[in-house]
């Protein structure tokens, strides 16, 4: 007997001149990319690669347009984040919200998860241009937008046995 599953999805996704707000936002991001403009290393990374990093490739173009774009969403996200903070901080000290806090405070909340989206796109895309790093969880990008695997550095075996010792004492049972 086969099984039916129905999955509601509340409401539809309000739209805007026949578009959703993600579809817009995806134009939008699109738009941006092809807005940069590589001519110089200004827009790219500084650091160096470190010890510890192993050099993979050098990041495509495209991909290197899309690290312009996320860096300036985070950094207009800290611009926009330092006067919402400072009036977060006036009413955990007392001051009555004003009636366009709450706006503020919705609009703080999209920008960040932007941002993160904008992230993991970048993130993916690097990822994807790179097929031998998908597994790896810390990569970076260096100056001259070379892309590095980031080796943690390993504890000492004496921090792994205290650590591991404290889990045990943690787990016994206590006799008083």
């Amino acid at each position: 007997m086969k099984k039916t599953i129905t999955i509601k999805t509340g409401d539809k996704p309000k739209q805007k001149n026949g578009k959703t707000e993600m579809q817009k936002f995806l134009l939008d991001l699109s738009r941006q990319i092809g807005a940069v403009k590589l001519g110089d290393d200004a827009t790219g990374p500084k650091e160096e690669v470190g010890p510890g990093e192993r050099v993979i490739g050098t990041l495509p173009e495209d991909v290197r347009k899309l690290f312009v774009v996320h860096s300036n969403h985070i950094d207009a996200m800290n611009g926009l984040c330092k006067g919402f903070h400072a009036s977060s901080l006036e009413f955990l000290l007392g001051k009555p919200p004003e009636p366009e806090d709450a706006v503020a405070a919705d609009q703080h909340v999209v920008l960040h998860r932007q941002v993160e989206l904008v992230s993991n796109i970048f993130w993916h895309s690097v990822r994807r241009a790179f097929p031998g790093i998908a597994c790896e969880d810390h990569i970076g990008i260096r100056k001259d937008w070379q892309v590095v695997v980031i080796r943690e550095p390993e504890l000492p075996s004496s921090a792994v046995g205290l650590a591991t010792l404290l889990s045990l004492l943690g787990r016994q049972p206590h006799r008083g």
